[in-house]
């Protein structure tokens, strides 16, 4: 499988190896984890026509960590094996890496990032166009990088620069259009107090498809909160507005966030959240998401735990003046996890999905019942 573009690698060898002299001198830490699953799924695709089909799958990362007093060093490589009895899935493995630096000095700090990923359309395009297609791939390539300084003890700011692209590859023809994204902006933090904390933001990004028919400038401005009025509730929130413009048109409108986050003596976590972003998309152009998610977990004994969800996203064009097939998806879960040891567990699921092309009046629905077992030790320390 080819994950790896040359620009991309360049980076990943920087961070992975740029500090190998320092991190030569101290241990790694390694924490592997491995998930084994077996399901009925009565509609993989969400088409009108339902075909239902049966699957195996296997994936896993291993999680290498490096960390000294002023320098985190992160490799994550991770992997997902797949098999289904209609065969018409069977590309649908993925592989990825992820790596990450930091380096924290007394006032200033600076992260460098780099992920690869390839994976099928039938996980990529899920929550944004909703287009599968059994022959088509995604390539997701990232670079991120930020500088932040610290100039009083209430005051931080921040630079930071991105890099996206989205590739789609196979033996099919498709719609989906290759895309990157440029961004680079500034960022002030106030720290009122230990449990509050105020944000302002500014950024632009510059978006094109690799046959140069969009040219987009989005421009993006924001003021946000981070609020901890216990121990066991956060509360988030991120509020701005955002114009695209491109060769011929212009739009702007509202985006935001809004996070609620509560945790319960022993185990259990309520998460709530809704927003609104503006991304690229395999369609061309920026698409609008409007989100909302709700998940809640519980432990029922020291062993037994009951989780469920609930999220719903939206897709829109970004552009008045330009209209591509709206796409909307639900998904709702409920599931029970027995913590077998300290290593192993092992759950059982059961899901709901639900995909609707707005403007084409397509309706897709399906249901999901899994087994599942996860494997996730202790982290070792890997002497050197």
């Amino acid at each position: 499988m080819d994950i790896v573009s040359s620009r991309a690698l360049r980076w990943v060898v920087v961070i992975a190896f740029g500090s190998a002299r320092a991190a030569c001198a101290a241990e790694w830490s390694a924490q592997p984890v491995l998930s084994v699953s077996t399901d009925y799924d009565s509609n993989r695709t969400l088409a009108p026509d339902a075909i239902g089909s049966e699957g195996v799958s296997m994936s896993g990362n291993m999680r290498l960590v490096h960390a000294t007093e002023r320098l985190q060093l992160l490799l994550l490589p991770d992997f997902a094996l797949e098999r289904f009895s209609d065969r018409r899935f069977d590309r649908s493995d993925g592989a990825g890496l992820t790596t990450e630096g930091t380096w924290n000095g007394e006032l200033s700090s600076f992260d460098l990032s780099a992920l690869l990923r390839d994976r099928s359309t039938l996980t990529s395009e899920l929550l944004s166009t909703g287009i599968f297609d059994v022959h088509t791939r995604r390539r997701d390539e990232q670079l991120a990088g930020t500088w932040s300084y610290a100039y009083s003890p209430s005051w931080v700011a921040s630079l930071f620069a991105s890099y996206v692209s989205e590739d789609y590859h196979g033996n099919a023809n498709t719609t989906l259009q290759d895309n990157t994204l440029t961004s680079f902006g500034l960022s002030e933090k106030y720290i009122a107090s230990e449990r509050l904390a105020f944000t302002t933001s500014l950024s632009t990004g510059h978006y094109t498809t690799q046959q140069s028919f969009f040219d987009t400038r989005s421009d993006s401005a924001s003021v946000g909160f981070l609020w901890s009025s216990s121990e066991r509730n956060k509360i988030s929130g991120d509020f701005g507005w955002n114009r695209r413009t491109d060769r011929s048109s212009r739009s702007s409108g509202f985006v935001g966030q809004i996070s609620f986050t509560r945790s319960w003596e022993g185990a259990g976590t309520l998460s709530l959240s809704a927003g609104r972003e503006v991304v690229p998309s395999g369609f061309g152009v920026f698409s609008q998401t409007d989100q909302a998610q709700i998940s809640v977990s519980r432990g029922l004994t020291e062993r037994l735990t009951v989780g469920a969800g609930l999220s719903w996203y939206r897709t829109t064009s970004a552009f008045e003046s330009f209209l591509f097939e709206k796409h909307s998806y639900s998904h709702a879960q409920i599931g029970l996890t027995w913590q077998a040891n300290e290593d192993w567990s092992i759950g059982c699921q059961l899901a709901g999905s639900d995909q609707d092309q707005l403007l084409s009046d397509q309706v897709g629905r399906g249901w999901r019942v899994a087994l599942l077992a996860l494997w996730q030790p202790l982290k070792h320390s890997l002497s050197r």
